[in-house]
Order: C-alpha cells, then sequence, then structure tokens
C-alpha cells in the first residue's frame, strides 16, 4: 500500500527542500531512483505552490497536481475525521498529532494493531535496527470493535524521522455510504518545520473507475474498502494470539513506543474488517434493488457477477504451524493442514454455502521431509534496506515463512458477495455452481472463468418477480446464443468455459449436486492418493506455481511490497508485478 504513496510523491514533488528530499531518500532506502527512472516527473512549473492548512486533493490516474479543494467540495466530506478534524483546521503531521485530535474532537480511543514479514527473524540472523518491514494499523472508533477511522503508517519512526513518514488514513462518510481516503503527502517549496500537506486521494466507488483503478490508493483497497491481507488464523505477519512480536527483534525507538506497547491482537482486527466490509456490501446491494409492485428491480447485476467470475482481490492464508520445528509444540512437529481452506478449491463456497457432498484436502507434510525440501530447494527470506521489493538486499534468513505454506486465498470479499447474492435470491446455488466449477481446480488466477465476465457485461439490469430472478437465465442465454461445443463427463477439464458452464448448468436439478460433488471429490483423491513424498513435492511446487501467478497478476500483485512477502528458492525466481492493461483488468 506504500507504493502508492511514492507514485504521488514522484508526481508532485519537485521543489522539495534539500534536507527534506534527502531524509526521505535515506528514510526509503534508495528506492528514490528506482521509480524516478521509470516515470517523468512534472515539471515544477506545471503545478501550483502548495500552502500549508489546507485540503488538497490529488486522486492518482485523475490529478495531475496537488489541487485545492472547493468549499462546497470539502462540506461534501462528511466522515469523521475529515469533518471533526479537518474541516475543524486542524492538520495534525505525526500518528501522535492525528490521534490527539481525535481523541479531542470525537473522544475516541486508539486500538492499536502491529505487523511486519519480517517481525520473527532472530536477531541472530538480522541485527533488530535492519527492516523488517514493520507497519501500524491503528482504528479508531466508540470500542475496539469499531472504526470509524483507520489509520496505516510504517514504523520505525526514529525521533528524527517521525514527521517523514507516509500516513493513509480511511474514513466511512454516513452519507454517501462511502469510504474516503486521505494521505499525508509531502508539501511542494516544504519548509523543515511544515513539511506536508493533507489530500483526499479518493473514495470507494473511484475504485473500479477506467482511470483509477490500480491506481493510488487502489493499488491496495482494490474494491476501495478496508483490507486485511492475512485475514484469518494464524493471522501471518501480524501480533496475534498465534504469534507475540518480540520487542527484542525490533529497533529500540519501535520497542519502547506507547503504540506498540499497547498493540492487540489480530484476531480483533479481523472481525473490524469483516464488519467494515460486509456493512459496506450489504447497503451496497440494497441500493441496487428498486421495488415495482411485486416486482423487485436490480441494477448494476454485471458488477455483482465479478465478485463471482473473478477474483476482484484475495488474502492470503498459511498452516498453522510454524516453519522451523524450534517453534513448535511439541518440537519438530509436522505440517498439517495443507493446503489452507479456500486456496485449493473454492471450499467454503463449495462445501459450506453450496453444501456439496465433499472433503476439502487437507494432507501432512513429515517434518523430516519438509525441512529437506526447503534446504535442497534453498528457501530463504531476503530482507532489504528500503520498505519495497526492488531496495538493496541487506540479509537473508534461511528458510519459509514464520508459518509454513503461506499462498494466496480466496478473497474474504468475493465470498461474502456471493453469499449475499444467493440469500437476496438474485442467485442460485446451480448458478454459483455452475461458474465455479468453470476451471474448478483453479479458484484464484482462472483467465478461463473470468472470460465469462463478457457474458455479465451483457446484463446490466435484472427482476426477481415471484421470488425468481432473470440473471441465472439470462446469463445461460447469453452464452447458449455462441454455440459452444457440447462438454461430457469424460473431457469436462478439457472443455471452453462456456461448454464448462452449460454441463453443469444442464444438468437435471436433482443430479447435478452429486456430479458435481463426485468430480471435487476425484480431484482431491487424486492428491490424497499419491505416495508421501510424491505428495509433498505436488504440494510444495504447486504453492510455488501459485505464489508465481500471483505475482504475475496486476492489481493483486500490487499487494507484494517487501521482499520478504514471500520465500526465495532455486527453482523459481519471482517476476516484478506488470502494469495493469486493459486486457489484464
Amino acid at each position: 500500500m506504500l507504493a502508492k504513496s511514492l507514485r504521488f510523491v514522484r508526481a508532485t514533488i519537485t521543489k522539495l527542500s534539500v534536507v527534506v528530499f534527502f531524509t526521505l531518500l535515506s528514510l526509503l532506502g534508495g528506492t528514490w531512483f528506482a521509480w524516478a527512472d521509470t516515470s517523468t516527473p512534472l515539471p515544477a512549473a506545471s503545478c501550483p505552490s502548495v500552502v500549508p492548512d489546507k485540503i488538497y486533493r490529488f486522486i492518482e490516474g485523475l490529478d495531475k497536481c496537488l489541487t485545492p479543494l472547493s468549499d462546497s467540495d470539502i462540506e461534501k466530506l462528511n466522515d469523521p475525521f475529515a469533518k471533526s478534524v479537518l474541516r475543524q483546521g486542524s492538520f495534525p503531521v505525526t500518528t501522535e498529532d492525528i490521534n490527539q485530535a481525535i481523541k479531542k474532537n470525537l473522544g475516541y480511543d486508539p486500538t492499536i494493531y502491529f505487523a511486519g514479514e519480517g517481525s520473527q527473524i532472530p536477531t541472530t540472523v538480522a541485527s533488530r535496527d535492519l527492516p523488517r518491514g514493520l507497519r501500524y494499523n491503528i482504528t479508531w472508533g466508540a470500542n475496539e470493535n469499531e472504526s470509524k477511522i483507520m489509520l496505516a503508517k510504517l514504523s520505525p519512526a526514529t525521533p528524527k524521522t517521525k514527521t517523514l513518514s507516509f500516513i493513509e488514513i480511511v474514513s466511512f462518510d454516513d452519507q454517501s455510504k462511502e469510504y474516503n481516503y486521505y494521505l499525508l503527502e509531502p508539501q511542494i517549496e516544504a519548509s523543515n518545520d511544515s513539511p506536508f500537506v493533507w489530500a483526499w486521494a479518493g473514495k470507494t466507488s473511484l475504485a473500479q473507475k477506467p482511470q483509477t483503478i490500480g491506481q493510488g490508493c487502489f493499488r491496495c483497497h482494490h474494491n476501495g474498502v478496508p483490507i486485511m491481507r492475512e485475514i484469518e488464523l494464524p493471522w501471518s505477519n501480524w501480533q496475534s494470539q498465534r504469534a507475540n512480536i518480540s520487542a527484542q527483534f525490533l529497533p529500540e525507538e519501535v520497542a519502547s513506543e506507547n503504540f506498540f506497547l499497547q498493540r492487540r491482537g489480530a484476531e480483533i482486527f479481523e472481525q473490524v474488517i469483516r464488519s467494515n466490509f460486509q456493512s459496506y456490501y450489504s447497503n451496497w446491494l440494497r441500493s441496487r434493488f428498486r421495488k415495482d409492485g411485486n416486482t423487485i428491480n436490480i441494477s448494476d447485476v454485471d458488477e455483482m457477477l465479478r465478485h463471482l467470475t473473478t477474483n476482484t482481490t484475495l488474502n492470503f492464508k498459511s498452516s498453522d504451524v510454524q516453519s522451523d520445528g524450534k517453534n513448535t509444540s511439541p518440537a519438530n512437529s509436522d505440517i498439517i493442514g495443507i493446503p489452507p481452506n479456500d486456496t485449493f478449491l473454492a471450499d467454503t463456497l463449495l462445501q459450506t454455502t453450496l453444501k456439496l457432498d465433499y472433503s476439502p484436502l487437507t494432507v501432512r507434510l513429515p517434518r523430516k521431509d519438509y525441512d529437506e525440501y526447503l534446504k535442497n530447494h534453498e528457501f530463504k527470506l531476503v530482507g532489504t534496506k528500503g520498505f519495497l521489493r526492488d531496495s538493496e538486499k541487506a540479509y537473508e534468513s534461511p528458510g519459509d515463512t514464520y508459518f509454513a505454506f503461506y499462498v494466496p486465498q480466496v478473497g474474504a470479499e468475493d465470498i461474502y458477495v456471493t453469499q449475499k447474492l444467493l440469500q437476496s435470491k438474485i442467485l442460485t446455488d446451480k448458478f454459483v455452481a455452475s461458474v465455479l466449477m468453470v476451471d474448478y481446480q483453479n479458484p484464484l488466477f482462472s483467465k478461463k472463468r473470468a472470460s465469462l465476465q463478457k457474458y455479465a457485461k451483457e446484463i446490466t439490469t435484472g427482476k426477481i418477480a415471484g421470488g425468481v430472478s432473470s440473471v441465472p437465465a439470462d446469463f445461460a442465454a447469453k452464452i447458449k446464443e455462441t454455440k459452444p461445443d457440447p462438454c461430457n463427463a469424460n473431457n469436462f477439464d478439457t472443455c471452453s468455459a462456456e461448454s464448462q458452464f452449460l454441463y453443469t448448468w444442464e444438468l437435471p436439478d436433482d443430479q447435478w449436486k452429486q456430479v458435481t460433488a463426485d468430480r471435487l471429490k476425484a480431484h482431491v483423491k487424486s492428491i490424497e492418493t499419491l505416495e508421501p513424498t510424491q505428495r509433498l513435492y505436488r504440494m510444495m511446487g504447486w504453492s510455488i506455481k501459485q505464489r508465481e501467478r500471483f505475482a504475475s497478476t496486476p492489481p493483486l500483485c500490487n499487494f507484494f511490497e517487501s521482499r520478504l512477502f514471500f520465500p526465495e528458492t532455486n527453482v523459481s525466481v519471482l517476476p516484478s508485478c506488470p502494469p495493469l492493461t486493459t486486457a489484464s483488468n
């Protein structure tokens, strides 16, 4: 998420004072030059000078310069942060000042969460002062389970650089029913006393607009709502009930910070994030319903179906077993629960929601064989001197991520929206199964299943009459018009997306569940029946491939900011995240 800030600075910083410029350059570990080479900054004369104590606008993809918001535009910002802090003439420039302003004007206390991809790397590998990708997430609300305002920032913040850390604020506007995004950014012609300016960086509905998709704050907030990459137990990389982040591994200035000392567990943050996006999507769907007598008219059907045909975003999940046998209890425990749920198949939707009669794949990797695989394939975590992946290497930590087998996972947002579409009777169980069984072996990164979205784009509206939705039949009719070759049980896996969809869709209503469950069982069995060594090599190879696919899929791969995010091996080189194009979108 911090990469978006760097792009913003590149486009606007043209006349920073020498002191501020080189302080930032040092803080960012030399990454300034890396992205300066890939884009031409605007000439200084192209943008007007910026003055402090104003609310500006900078939406990447739409704006070339910081622009002061008009009074009428400012009045439209009715989220708590804008209304009770910025609109009151308060422009805090540190996390401490932000906290004090929120406490004074709203009475909210902070709840602090702490994470870092290198937060569990011992000082025997890297000194406590070396970068570990550390960052804070802070929420404010009436209690720790409520988030009216959310902050994200990098750590550490030393006394010398504490006012030079990029800060992102997300705050929900009850009037517009959208999240507003704000960035605390360096000013042009900055003085050493006041080097930052607050900029409104967009709102939820801009996340999927052609000009702004995958840009600015929406590089990581793919749907414009608050996110938590590791949203399920064991919450890899987070301070949680499953893993304490020891102060001994962190810089002294971080370990002694009040925010760090007050940190809470990721198990609480998970519930906050789920509540946030569930509330947003529930309101969003409700606003697309219009009752006309006994008929319900539905709008934006294509946007709804996008959550089923594609991966609009994703999460990450690992085993609940530490990769280093010295950290398990008892020591050297086998790696169980492989693969994590919703990574190998879309298990939550297929089994839990649709109640298909199959058991998700779950195998055990013997500790000795797992350790040998890591050693033979030279697994290692690589830390860098700056936050971003292309920074200079600082250290190597042999082995896997702290919790073993960390891989991409079907997005919790997509699961929730699909479940709501079923509950609202917009979609049927059979329709959802028909879509999910297209390239079912790949619940993530499936170009084949995503190709069905072109039919969804032709269905922008629908109706529910007599409890029956027009959407499934309309969608199927669009596919039938293409007259695809018929699919059968024997050649199903090689059929086109259209043929696979119609195969399940046209099964008799009393047979489709069993036929679909049998196919899923066969896929699971193909792994379960392998010899233990074959199974380990198959699953470890699959995990490496999934990381490669993620790293090459924009805009999802924007999550891959820190080189510590995934282990590196001698059998795979993770690509840089390619730019988003119309085709990839």
